[in-house]
């Protein structure tokens, strides 16, 4: 298995022994997911029912002293108007 493009999409250098070990773990992970694709999971049943529920906690308004909003804030890399200010996420 020849990975010259996987390496150079992902910009990575090896040198030719590094490269072959590369090649041979890629080979060994395809020929893995390969066995199991041959695997029939249509007559499998599901070991647990899935349920459908919210996993997530609900938002709890905890209330901090003084002491720790002063210790946050003194922490802060960037406030603007007592507002943590951070980069864009979108």
């Amino acid at each position: 298995m020849d990975i010259s493009h996987i390496l150079k999409l992902s910009k990575l250098e090896l040198n030719k022994k590094e490269k072959a070990k590369m090649e041979k773990e890629f080979s060994n992970i395809l020929d893995f997911v390969n066995k199991l694709q041959e695997v029939d999971i249509k007559k499998e049943e599901l070991s647990e029912e899935i349920k459908n529920s919210n996993i997530f906690r609900e938002d709890e308004v905890v209330q901090v002293s003084e002491k720790q909003k002063k210790l946050l804030r003194d922490s802060a890399l960037n406030l603007k108007d007592g507002y943590f200010k951070i980069k864009k996420i979108l």
